[in-house]
């Protein structure tokens, strides 16, 4: 089986919304994906995984998440504990049928090979397990419980790199 990895394009609508829909019943609130693919500042990384030319997987990262995004006061903390700028990923999405055929763990390290001198952070459920294994395989540490950070009775954990 032949992955390749690409950046994704607005072409990919189609396949990343079937995607996504496959997966997350309830719905996907992230960045649009229009602004995935207009980026002319860099600021966004968006990458997908095709066999077959068909959407298997796919990474949202933010590179530099504060030109993006207002820092909370927790994030503030990361950054001045860490003295880096924060980079982050919103979604690291691989279709059931691919799952651990390392895609996933392909899609984040192409990522954070593009910033090497950022603190990575991501928020995850505190109920995905799964997630929650996969960051820790790719070297994330869980540093911080966030809670009801979804909802009244879902916590966040934030797993850093």
């Amino acid at each position: 089986m032949d992955i390749i990895y690409r950046p994704l394009e607005f072409s990919d609508l189609y396949e990343y919304k079937n995607l996504l829909s496959s997966l997350f019943s309830k719905g996907f609130v992230g960045v649009l994906f229009k602004e995935l693919c207009d980026n002319p500042n860099g600021y966004f990384f968006a990458q997908g995984a095709f066999v077959e030319d068909k959407l298997v997987g796919f990474i949202v990262g933010i590179k530099e998440y504060g030109k993006v995004r207002q820092l909370s006061e927790f994030e503030n903390g990361l950054c001045a504990v860490t003295g880096k700028q924060l980079a982050n990923v919103p979604a690291v999405v691989v279709h059931e049928n691919f799952h651990r055929k390392r895609i996933g763990l392909t899609l984040l390290n192409n990522f954070l090979a593009k910033i090497p001198d950022s603190a990575t952070f991501v928020y995850v459920p505190h109920t995905n397990l799964a997630a929650q294994h996969f960051l820790e395989t790719a070297g994330f540490c869980a540093n911080a419980t966030l809670r009801k950070f979804y909802d009244e009775f879902e916590d966040a954990l934030v797993f850093m790199k």
